[in-house]
């Protein structure tokens, strides 16, 4: 049989730890990961939109990002992509965009503009 004593200590040990648990996550703390992260994805559309855009990132501080929207074949998709690239995106022309994932935006490994 065990003791009062010993699970009363037990309960405040596991409370303890508890409450420290969650304290590490009230900081500038952020601990994570992204799967596959290397792996490039390939995107072709006509260029719809193309705007610069600032955003916050995880941490808060200021990111300028790139907010593309391609169509083909009638659907639309939104992408976030790293930095200034509006150049790389004339509107009406069809791009084909590599790049990989990220966490606050995509960063592009290659666009190519296959027509204008």
């Amino acid at each position: 049989m065990v003791s009062r004593d010993r699970v009363s200590r037990g309960i405040v040990s596991a409370h303890i730890f508890l409450a420290c648990f969650m304290l590490a996550g009230c900081g500038s703390i952020f601990i994570g990961f992204t799967s596959n992260q290397g792996i490039p994805t390939t995107v072709t559309g006509n260029v719809v939109s193309s705007i610069l855009v600032s955003i916050n990132d995880r941490t808060g501080r200021p990111l300028t990002v790139t907010k593309v929207t391609l169509s083909n074949g009638g659907l639309a998709n939104s992408f976030s992509f790293c930095g200034d690239q509006k150049a790389r995106f004339p509107v009406g022309a069809t791009v084909k965009v590599e790049f990989t994932s990220g966490i606050d935006c995509l960063p592009i490994t290659d666009v190519v503009v296959l027509s204008s």
